[in-house]
């Protein structure tokens, strides 16, 4: 069976609690460097994190992982909507 749009891809149930914080930053549209000073840590490790979660999720891009994002965690959709 293939995943379609509506169904979560990858297992974001997975994600740490510092990837998903990542990727509610990118949902909302804030660059690497940002979201470091956001976080308090440094874009090196945003990049990684940034990195784990695409693979995780299993898509290619930060603008696949915002729609991901607003499809699988309620917490985006409402910061979206909000």
């Amino acid at each position: 069976m293939q995943p379609n749009d509506h169904e979560p891809r990858g297992d974001g149930a997975r994600l740490s609690s510092r990837e998903r914080d990542v990727l509610l930053q990118v949902t909302e549209g804030h660059a690497n460097e940002a979201i470091a000073r956001r976080l308090g840590t440094t874009e090196a490790t945003v990049k990684v994190h940034l990195t784990e979660l695409l693979r995780k999720i299993r898509v290619d891009n930060r603008t696949q992982a915002t729609i991901w994002a607003l499809a699988n965690l309620p917490e985006a959709a409402a910061r979206v909507a909000g």
